[in-house]
């Protein structure tokens, strides 16, 4: 028999009844959610809403907006980059609605910031949402701004795996004067069960 449990789907033998699980085992298949976490597909290329208050969207390729004081991208040829001026404010994020599995759930993501303004000068900020709540933020005045080279976020997003439709957005706003703060981000994916 199968039973479904908050902390997954279990299989189980005929001696396992009730809510006693000592006899089942835990049956999820980690499975990636998402399509396109790499942007690979390019602007405006699968699955995401971009918006860019300065530059129409937020994807990248080196060959059209260099690689802003890092690497570029995390692995392939396109990430996101929010950021990227000092003559204007700007307001960028991708969004994508995903279902997710009851079970458990993992988002993980790369994430850089390589280039940073002066706290002294602007209040720039990043953050991750999941259905409005902030699963995680950054802003230019965190010890690692300015060091280039991704870092890998992991999240456990599992308080999302009820088999419902959820919005993930990473959104970002700067509004900088001497020097532009950039925040990467590349190879999203969300890990739940199937």
């Amino acid at each position: 028999m199968t039973q479904g449990f908050d902390a997954g789907t279990l299989a189980c033998n005929a001696s396992c009844t009730g809510y006693d699980t000592s006899l089942c085992m835990d049956v999820c298949t980690p499975t990636n959610l998402l399509t396109n976490g790499g942007f690979e597909n390019g602007p405006n290329g699968g699955g995401w809403t971009e918006a860019s208050l300065n530059f129409g969207t937020p994807v990248c390729d080196t060959a059209t907006c260099g690689t802003g004081g890092g690497t570029g991208p995390s692995e392939g040829s396109y990430w996101v980059w929010i950021g990227g001026t000092n003559a204007a404010f700007e307001s960028a994020s991708v969004t994508r609605s995903v279902v997710i599995p009851p079970g458990m759930a993992t988002l993980t993501f790369q994430f850089d910031m390589p280039s940073c303004e002066s706290p002294a000068f602007a209040s720039d900020s990043f953050t991750v949402r999941m259905d409005g709540n902030v699963l995680f933020s950054r802003t230019n005045s965190d010890p690692g701004c300015g060091a280039v080279g991704y870092e890998l976020v992991t999240l456990d997003v599992s308080a999302y795996a009820n088999g419902a439709s959820h919005t993930l957005r990473f959104e970002g706003q700067t509004d900088d004067f001497f020097a532009a703060t950039n925040f990467f981000v590349d190879d999203v994916r969300l890990i739940g069960c199937q």
